[in-house]
Formats: C-alpha cells, structure tokens, sequence
C-alpha cells in the first residue's frame, strides 16, 4: 500500500470521525462539545489538503494544510484537558508561540530554501513539545481520569521522537509525501491508529464522566436530603454551621468556604463572616470586615438575588486574586441566603483543582441550597431568641431564675466529680419597696438596672449572675471557697453603697448578702437554704453587709 492510499485512508477515517463527534458531542458539555468538535473538522480538513498536495499552491497544500492539522491536535489535547479538568489550563500564550514557530519555520522552507525534511523535523519537534506539554500537565495532576489519552500522548511523544533522529539519520529524508519512505509510511499508519484511539479514548472518557455524574447527582441530592433531615435536628448555631460544612463538602466537594449572614440594627444591609472552614489555608480573614451590598461576590449575589460564578484570576481584589491563586485556588461561587422574600447573608464557596467537579456548578441547585441553608438559620436564629427570652430577664438581660436552677444543678453534679468548691451569694436590694413607694415604679428599674449593670463589672466571665426574683439576685462563683467569695461580695457591697442614682436623691441604695459554699455534697435546695439564712442575719444585723455561712 503507497502513500497515498494510506492518506486517502486517512481522511476516510477523520470524516467518519467529524459524523461521529458531532453526534457523540451533543451528550457532553458546551465547552467541551465545541473542542472536540473544532479538533475533528481540522484534523479532517488538513488530511484532505495534504491528499490533493499536487493540485494546490504551496500555501494551501503545506502551509496551511499543516498549520490545520497542528491546531486539530492542539484542541484534541486542549478537549482532553477540559474533560480531566473540567477547565482549560493551557495557556493562551502557549498557541501564540508554537504558531509563531510553525510560521517562521514553514515559510521559510517553503519559499526561502525549499527543504521537505526540515519541514518534517519542524513541525515534529514542534508536536513533541505540544504533547510533551500535555503529559506535564497531566501528570501533576494526582488523579487522571484520562488514562487512555495520557498513554496515547506518551505513545505520540516517543513517536516524534524516533521520527525527528531518523530524519536527522537519513533515514526518513524525502523530497514529496509520497515518496516510498519506510518512516513517511510509519507517520501516515501513526496517524491512522492515533486518531482511532485518540476517538475510542475521548468516547470512552466520557462515557465514564457520564457515569461519574449521574452517580454523583444521585449522591448530590441524597447528601442533600440527609442534610435536611439532620440540619432541622440542629436548632442551635454552633451544630448547625457544622451541618451546613458538611453538605457542602460532600455534595458540592468544597473544601473552602465561608457564611455570611445580615448585620443586624443597621439602617443599610451589610453581612460578615460568621462561619468558614478553610482547606486552602486562604484569606478568609481579609474577609471578615463588614461587607456592604455589591461589594466582593458576596454582596453583588445578595444584590441580583442569584448565583454567581467566576474564575479566581477575575476577583475584583487583585491582591485576593494573587494570594488565591498561589494557594491552588481556580473558582469562586456565592450564594445568596433568600427566605420568604429576605435575604439574610450569602455563603462563598472556593474551588481548586482538587475539588472542582463539573457538576457543582449547577446554579439551580445552589440557589434551591440557599433558600433551604437560609431558613435553617433563620429557624436557628428564631429559636435562639425564644431561648434567650425564656432564659433570660428582659429588664436586666441576666439569666432568670428557670435558668438559674438549670446552671446550679449542672455545676453541682461537674462538682460531685472533682474537689473544686463553688460558693452561691444571695444578694437583696433594701428597702426596696420603700424605694417604689417614695420614687415609683420607674426609679425601682433603675436601682435594679444599676445593680445588676455593677454586678456584670465585677463579676468573673466564669461566675453566673441570675435575677432571682424582684429585687433578689443570685451569684455562683465558680471554683471560688468563701473566703474569696466573701471578698467579691464585700466589694459588691461597697460600690453599691457609693454609687449614685439621680432618681433617688440622697436616699440609702444598699445591699444585704448571704453566702454558702458546698463542695457539691449537699442538694440544690440545701445550699440555698443556707444562703438565705446567711442574707437573713445580715437583714436582722442592719443591712448593708455580707454574712456567710459555714
């Protein structure tokens, strides 16, 4: 078989190949459909240049019909990357410099100084460093979802090779593609068997991602059910963050990303990072300031009530974009948080090449995630104002006294278990109701405002303040014997005394306090029963004093 039928042969199989990728291609995606298509049609069309070699010019039989058949192969390799990836990393560049060599090269053996072996040698070297490129990528990469087409671009390299050293030898030395050449004759039987694999591994690839996806989409939405199911259990915050990390790990493979959620009080909407978790080690924190609407892709989400999507070197922070990028970072997504009409905050997640999946750019989905995210947290931040109301005294804002039992009987038992020692002060307002009667109502919230704000400043982070009822507070100093206890209370006492509250004039505002220490061998009820005790003889003993009982 001549040459020139092994060509002929050639095109027959690349325009079996162009029917076959345009048909195949309509199942995968855009990008990659419009690659894989743009590699067969120039393939082809550079093949059936070279066969009607002897009825063009020079331009369109070797120049052109070359320069096609290149940048067939480069958007082969250029469709298999995308379908690794699932984004181009080849560099624009990269093109503009094996065409700047093709060009230099050709027209000059071409017009110059006529030599179809330098031709072969340049156009071959300039193949071997375009797949020899390709496999770098490739394998820097730690998984290869393209193995077929990484051995064929292996299998293509050492091809170039042998045929650029046995041009140089001799060997392969010709004056006309169709002369009788045992390397010409390798060259068009390469061709054919290459672009026969390259087809079968392309077909087979993405028969494997289609698998891969729709096992991935089943998966996607029974994380995100599990998610649902599990997230509702999680009324508080600090379990429902970790809940919303999870789902996006598992069903969105991020490893970096970060919640925002609407600053409340404020008469314009503004959001802060709440929550992140943080793979890439990126800089999130630069992120914690106070973020206004449109600004950052949080804020341009939360302002066009939709997703957003973009590549990581287009982050309007270029300083941000840099310090990403250096890190592996290749995408950004934010998400709106949208219930009933509101949005509450935005969720940003950031993509790498080790995480970024085809799939997870579904924006559809992430929006539907984001209603749902969005009213977990807001059921979350509904019931902690429930909790805060049931748990709290709306006067003073301290712990009251349903709180209070639940946080003494807690520490009683934490105490059963060690030799540490707890000391309760039951601290009394006098005459109080003298106060209400002469001032009114409005002036007894202030002194029992005043007193509470005081025992705040001097109290322990550790210690709980309750408001016990009226005008009695509770105090539990945490760890603290009742020589310790005695001192805190005595200076309590003191600010009290000093303290001046304009409503009532010159009028006595003091303190009575009873104290009890136990070591948790004693019940709830017995410990307060001492302290009472103990405020009592302070009572009987004139007021304004601290009695303890030992």
């Amino acid at each position: 078989m001549d040459n020139l039928t092994l060509l002929e042969t050639l095109v027959i199989i690349m325009s079996i190949n162009v029917i076959f990728t345009f048909i195949t291609s309509a199942r995968v995606n855009r990008t990659v459909s419009i690659g894989w298509r743009i590699s067969s049609v120039m393939v082809f069309t550079g093949c059936a240049l070279l066969v009607m070699q002897q009825l063009l010019s020079s331009f369109f039989s070797i120049i052109l019909s070359n320069y096609i058949l290149l940048l067939g192969f480069y958007f082969q390799i250029y469709t298999s990357i995308l379908i690794d990836f699932g984004y181009n990393v080849l560099k624009k560049k990269f093109i503009f410099f094996i065409s700047l060599v093709y060009a230099a090269s050709f027209l000059y053996f071409t017009y110059v100084d006529f030599n179809t072996t330098a031709r072969i040698i340049s156009i071959s070297s300039i193949l071997l460093g375009l797949y020899l490129y390709a496999i770098i990528i490739l394998y820097k990469k730690n998984s290869i979802k393209i193995k077929e087409l990484y051995y064929a671009y292996i299998f293509a390299s050492v091809f170039y090779v042998y045929r650029i050293l046995s041009t140089f030898d001799g060997v392969g030395d010709v004056s006309s593609l169709f002369d009788k050449n045992i390397v010409t004759t390798l060259s068009f039987l390469f061709l054919i068997v290459f672009n026969l694999f390259y087809l079968i591994g392309v077909f087979n690839c993405i028969n494997r991602e289609k698998e891969n996806e729709l096992l991935l989409e089943k998966n996607k939405f029974k994380y995100f059910l599990d998610f649902i199911n599990d997230a509702a259990k999680n009324l508080e915050l600090s379990e429902l963050y970790p809940a919303i990390e999870k789902v996006l790990r598992l069903s969105f493979g991020v490893g970096t990303a970060a919640i925002f959620l609407r600053n409340e009080g404020e008469s314009e909407y503004s959001h802060s990072v709440v929550y992140d978790f943080n793979d890439l080690e990126l800089p999130i924190q630069k992120l914690s300031k106070t973020i206004k609407l449109g600004e950052g892709m949080s804020g341009k989400a939360v302002q066009k009530d939709k997703v957003l999507r973009i590549d990581i070197e287009q982050y309007p922070n270029r300083e941000i974009a840099i310090e990403c990028q250096l890190k592996g970072a290749t995408q950004m997504v934010a998400i709106p948080l949208k219930i009933s009409g509101d949005i509450i905050g935005a969720i940003t997640m950031i993509y790498s090449n080790g995480h970024q999946r085809v799939y997870t750019l579904d924006n559809k989905f992430c929006y539907t995630l984001g209603e749902q995210i969005a009213l977990l947290i807001q059921n979350a931040l509904n019931y902690k104002k429930i909790q805060s109301l049931a748990n709290s005294d709306p006067m003073t804002h301290l712990f009251n006294r349903r709180k209070g039992v639940e946080i003494f009987s807690l520490e009683l038992k934490r105490l059963s278990r060690n030799d540490n020692k707890l000391t309760v002060a039951m601290l009394d307002l006098d005459n109080f109701k003298k106060i209400n009667d002469t001032f009114g109502h409005e002036c007894g919230d202030s002194v029992i405002k005043n007193a509470a704000n005081m025992f705040k400043e001097i109290c322990r982070e550790t210690d709980y303040i309750f408001r016990w009822g009226g005008e009695e507070f509770l105090i539990l100093f945490i760890d603290t014997d009742i020589s310790g206890a005695y001192s805190i209370a005595e200076h309590m006492r003191s600010r009290i005394e000093r303290n001046s509250i304009p409503c009532i004039d010159s009028f006595p505002s003091t303190i009575s306090i009873g104290l009890a220490e136990t070591s948790g061998d004693e019940t709830m009820d017995q410990v307060l029963s001492r302290a009472d005790k103990a405020l009592y003889s302070a009572k009987d003993k004139g007021r304004n004093r601290v009695e303890a009982s030992y």
